[in-house]
């Protein structure tokens, strides 16, 4: 079964409603994938919940939330 965005916005709304965070998985999704949906989700939470609302009124994005964002998936490359 595919959920729809207005599935996945009712999803959302009911977990939220509930204090729990979106745990819908996609099932097509790779493990790499799915590593990033989390890691997206993290910097979400973390990084524009707490603005968002601001950003909103204001129309804009600070360009250092760009900036954290674009360096949120950056990982440490050990050498062999």
């Amino acid at each position: 079964m595919a959920y729809t965005p207005a599935m996945l916005e009712s999803i959302a709304r009911v977990e939220a409603s509930r204090g729990a965070r979106m745990t819908t998985t996609f099932p097509r999704l790779t493990p790499e994938q799915r590593e990033l949906q989390e890691l997206a989700h993290d910097f979400a939470e973390r990084e524009l919940r707490p603005i968002a609302l601001e950003c909103d009124r204001r129309e804009e994005t600070p360009p250092e939330l760009l900036r954290r964002a674009a360096r949120a998936d950056e990982r440490p490359t050990g050498s062999a």
